[in-house]
């Protein structure tokens, strides 16, 4: 297992713990928690050359507004972490025939919601991916940090959970196994 491998799974026990941990009406201190736990986790991801780039990438990026305010704060955290001059590259991937347009747009503020870090930061350079991402979109080993944050319904078999695409607390053992076998 690599290191991308071991974080992505030690991440997944950490939100399924702290999913366990809560009912319902919790759900949004979770929430909280779990925005927090994000932010820190990508801090020891190795990157020691300071002269080099850190490569952040959301696959299946759509119009990049879901991640637009995490990826904010998670820039923020980093540059924080590794330096004000640090430089980083944020790649957005999706497929083909994805709205890219609308995507640069918002990046530069033409539309304004939700506001673009790309605005308020120096050293973040954004460049878009018009690839399947069940083929490689970048060469190997050069993604510090990658997440999807709405492409669950593109996953190449659909697990079958009872009444959600998502895994949650209330999954069965049968729908976590079938997704953890996912290829």
């Amino acid at each position: 297992m690599d290191i991308f491998q071991t974080y992505i799974a030690s991440m997944e026990k950490q939100v399924t713990e702290i999913m366990d941990q809560h009912s319902e009406s919790k759900m949004l201190d979770t929430s909280n928690q779990c925005e927090n736990r994000f932010l820190v986790w990508p801090k020891p991801f190795p990157f020691t050359d300071k002269d080099s780039v850190f490569n952040i990438a959301d696959y299946g990026a759509a119009d990049g507004s879901t991640a637009m305010a995490i990826f904010g704060e998670l820039l923020a955290t980093l540059k924080d972490h590794h330096g004000p001059n640090t430089q980083f590259q944020v790649i957005y991937e999706d497929l083909e025939m994805n709205d890219f347009n609308s995507l640069f747009k918002r990046m530069s503020g033409i539309i304004p919601d939700p506001p673009s870090y790309l605005l308020e930061m120096d050293n973040v350079y954004v460049l878009a991916s018009g690839t399947n991402f069940y083929k490689q979109c970048v060469p190997p080993n050069s993604i510090h940090f990658m997440m999807s944050m709405a492409s669950v319904h593109w996953l190449s078999k659909t697990p079958i959970f009872k009444d959600s695409i998502y895994k949650d607390a209330k999954s069965s053992t049968e729908e976590t196994t079938a997704l953890h076998k996912q290829p």
